[in-house]
């Protein structure tokens, strides 16, 4: 895959999490039932409380053990249905990427290709099972991978709340949480014998109509083969104000490798 499709494809699956060698500690009876039911909602109603459309511009970094690159990212997202991006370098659109529950397509103009398959795609590629509504989750501040219905550990440290689950088949993820549950700090994810461990950190957030939008994401991925380093400065929201979701595919542009 060229470079900039590596990248663009990348920045859609900024999946997260750290090494699951790192361990928590289970304080088991230290929170009451209360207390860890009323974590468990705040995360399941930060999943439901998301403006029905977002519109962001931001800044975007990405680095890898060979490459670096610096450009904008347009993106906007029609929540559970599907979301768009448009990156550009030096105001030149390099890629368009348009996302649903069940397909992928990409223009890429500067190689002249395009993509258009199912979202298993993604996994195919990059070995991560990761869904449309998990990617939104990530620029919206929900609670990736969040399943209400399982039970997850609950613990505390240096002033946040840390609700954890492990699956020692499929992954460990950990979800660290301001202690006035307002916002989500972290979410660390790792794969089984951490072929994938990677982390998100959400450093800053807008707070506007009621919601908590992430202003500043910095995200790491480590595999075996590279270790990838992104950031996303956003500029400029906008709530509930939908905006088209074009993306072109020309007939002479060939399928990308």
């Amino acid at each position: 895959m060229k470079r900039w499709i590596k990248i663009v494809i990348c920045c859609c699956l900024i999946v997260v999490s750290q090494s699951c060698a790192k361990k928590m500690t289970d304080t088991g009876g230290a929170f009451s039932t209360i207390k860890h039911d009323h974590i468990v909602n705040f995360l399941d109603s930060l999943n439901n409380n998301r403006p029905y459309f977002l519109v962001s511009r931001m800044n975007t970094k990405y680095s890898d053990d060979s490459q670096n690159a610096t450009f904008k990212t347009s993106l906007r997202i029609n929540k559970d249905t599907n979301m768009w991006s448009l990156f550009t370098y030096a105001g030149v659109p390099l890629i368009t990427t348009f996302i649903t529950n069940d397909s992928i397509k990409l223009s890429n103009k500067r190689e002249k290709c395009y993509v258009n398959e199912g979202i298993q795609y993604l996994a195919n590629k990059f070995g991560v099972d990761f869904s449309m509504l998990n990617l939104q989750s990530i620029f919206l501040g929900g609670a990736m991978k969040f399943n209400k219905s399982i039970p997850y550990n609950l613990s505390e440290k240096d002033n946040e709340f840390i609700l954890s689950k492990a699956d020692e088949k499929l992954f460990v993820i950990s979800y660290y949480i301001s202690n006035d549950l307002k916002y989500i700090n972290k979410i660390e994810y790792a794969t089984p014998n951490n072929s994938i461990q990677m982390v998100i950190q959400y450093l800053d957030y807008y707070f506007v109509d009621g919601y908590s939008i992430p202003k500043s994401i910095s995200a790491t991925i480590k595999t075996v083969k590279n270790n990838i380093s992104l950031s996303f400065n956003v500029e400029k929201i906008e709530l509930n104000q939908p905006k088209d979701m074009v993306i072109v595919i020309p007939e002479t542009y060939e399928k990308c490798n």
